[in-house]
């Protein structure tokens, strides 16, 4: 289901009562697909050696 499909059915007012709404359920946070965790983790280490 959509994010913003799900924040609505729960009457919820924006993603970070949705999260909070998933973690008092137990239920797991979303991720990103794998690929785009690999690129985050690959910009993220460029970024830390050029400082």
């Amino acid at each position: 289901m959509a994010r913003n499909k799900a924040i609505r059915l729960l009457g919820l007012r924006d993603s970070a009562e949705l999260l909070v709404a998933l973690g008092d359920a137990d239920l797991p946070m979303p991720l990103p697909p794998p690929h785009d965790l690999e690129n985050q983790a690959v910009a993220f280490a460029k970024l830390w050696k050029q400082s």
